[in-house]
């Protein structure tokens, strides 16, 4: 009886392992699936993903792919998601266990998230990290170079944004995406023409009219609006073009084409395309505004404009007041027309006036508020600068057989420490203040600074400079290093040194140390590896 009962309880395990291998391998098969659907048809992509149980997805890697899938899908789908909580378990798989592709899509998508919420800081932060893990010249590669030109676009950094959009567009029509090759080359004409570089978006425009591609029809809007600007002449033909070669009325960008027929001082038209649009935004109603006044219909123009400025938030109701008691004064009194015109356009000035003033208002207090935390800073810097001479004084006096460009930096230093000594000993602040002002003198030229502190190090400290030669380090990391090790945290390393490439020196010390993302912070590090070496 008992090999019986073995015997079954043997051919029960066995069964249910290979149930578990054919519902492991169904569920790969969907997730390849849907994988492939992604480039080829990404709405039955997500059909597909949504038809997958998650409660069925048995390990930690298939709810990481099952999760980059998904948002992926939702992507393509233009389903814009503000929040990470789809993608978050491939987030916390693949940055440690991904490979590169599954890594660098991962930052892609979270990008995508971030740029949707519009936090164009966390959404540049994705996409660079992403840029550094993609493999160069592929399709993924396009897709974060445009993405980063959308984000310096929307930061108004024109230039920067149309170089990534032109390395965008290479990329596209090297993998044979041209669609996505003239849309990127439009947004860097449009991009051009935002910094005045007239001719040479109209030079990319022409470029784009004289291909012959299925996607022409979604770029129309943007060619329409480069010709506006460079060659209004032309745009009421193309206008034309585009309204005829439109698949269906509901495919036409009508918002578009009422802003054409309102250059061309045609309101009744503009009119009639904006019956038709289905976007009733802030946008919507500026041209309504527009078209109302131009057909002499202020009242309306009004009402309009108040839509407007609420919903774009430029100013107050109690100047919207007084903009409407004014313009309903002209349609009252039509023989005075003239007159009370000039009026309201003193009134828009002013309107803009107050908002330029604004503006600097803000400005002026933000200026001040950095400034004041500028000094903050400072000041801890001058502290943990002061309490590190300190702490090490007794250990720098020792060396006496450093050379002579050592020994005068250390008798300077050594000098300061005691106008801080003979302070606090007499409770005299005259002693404090010619302290202060030479370790500020020292630290005005943080290039010199920093190199002599890294020559400190390598007389005081040997083992610690050779253990970080050793790993590889650029003379410039080894110097962030040496900043680390008397006290400084990242943020004031960063505000200290003043470099761009902050980000990228702390990223590359932490690899060729072997730490990674989620290792200790870097300054407790190095002060704990400065600390092994003295022992």
């Amino acid at each position: 009886m008992r090999l019986i009962h073995r015997l079954a309880s043997v051919i029960f395990i066995v069964l249910s392992c290979s149930s578990c291998t054919m519902e492991r391998q169904k569920t790969e098969a969907a997730l390849d699936e849907i994988d492939t659907l992604l480039e080829t048809d990404p709405s039955h992509a997500l059909e597909a993903a949504d038809q997958i149980r998650t409660e069925e997805l048995a390990t930690r890697r298939e709810r990481a792919r099952y999760a980059l899938l998904y948002s992926a899908a939702l992507d393509k789908n233009r389903i814009d998601i503000c929040s990470d909580s789809i993608i978050h378990p491939a987030i916390a798989y693949y940055i440690r266990k991904g490979s590169d592709r599954e890594r660098s899509m991962t930052y892609y998508y979270t990008g995508r998230i971030c740029e949707n919420a519009h936090d164009s800081e966390k959404a540049m932060h994705w996409m660079t990290m992403a840029e550094k893990s993609v493999e160069r010249r592929t399709y993924l590669h396009a897709l974060i170079i445009s993405c980063k030109g959308r984000l310096y676009h929307s930061s108004c950094y024109h230039m920067a944004a149309a170089e990534n959009f032109r390395m965008a567009a290479e990329i596209f029509r090297e993998t044979g995406h041209d669609d996505k090759y003239v849309s990127n080359k439009l947004r860097e004409a449009t991009c051009l023409l935002m910094a005045g570089k007239s001719e040479d978006a109209e030079r990319i425009a022409d470029g784009m009219m004289v291909l012959q591609m299925k996607s022409k029809q979604l770029n129309y809007p943007a060619l329409l609006n480069i010709y506006d600007i460079t060659r209004p002449e032309c745009t009421l033909v193309l206008l034309e073009r585009y309204m005829e070669e439109a698949e269906s009325p509901d495919k036409v960008d009508w918002l578009t084409v009422s802003r054409i027929y309102l250059s061309n001082r045609m309101p009744e038209k503009a009119m009639q395309a904006l019956q038709r649009c289905t976007d009733t935004g802030a946008a919507y109603h500026y041209r309504l505004a527009q078209a109302n006044e131009m057909s002499g219909k202020y009242k309306e123009a009004v009402e309009s404009y108040k839509i407007y400025i609420g919903q774009s938030g430029l100013i107050g109701d109690g100047i919207i007041d007084q903009d409407t008691r004014f313009v309903e004064e002209r349609v009252r009194h039509t023989d005075i027309y003239e007159k009370v015109r000039m009026r309201n356009i003193i009134l828009w000035l002013s309107i803009a006036a107050a908002a330029i003033t604004l503006a600097l208002a803000v400005f002026i207090i933000l200026a001040i508020r950095r400034q004041l935390e500028f000094r903050e800073q400072e000041k801890e810097i001058l502290k943990i600068q002061l309490d590190g001479l300190i702490t090490e004084r007794e250990e720098l006096s020792r060396l006496h057989m450093a050379d002579e460009e050592v020994r005068q930096i250390i008798a300077e230093r050594l000098a300061i420490i005691d106008g801080f000594v003979m302070s606090e000993a007499l409770q005299d602040n005259i002693f404090e203040k010619r302290a202060t002002g030479a370790l500020k003198r020292i630290i005005a030229d943080r290039e010199k600074f920093i190199s002599q502190t890294r020559l400190i190090f390598s007389q005081s400290h040997p083992e610690f400079i050779s253990r970080l030669e050793s790993a590889g380090l650029t003379e410039r990391e080894i110097e962030h290093c040496c900043l680390y090790a008397i006290g400084m945290n990242g943020k004031m390393v960063m505000s200290f040194t003043n470099l761009k490439r902050h980000y990228h020196i702390g990223s590359d010390i932490r690899r060729k140390l072997g730490l990674t993302e989620h290792d200790t912070n870097l300054s407790i590090y190095i002060r704990r590896l400065l600390q092994k070496d003295e022992q």
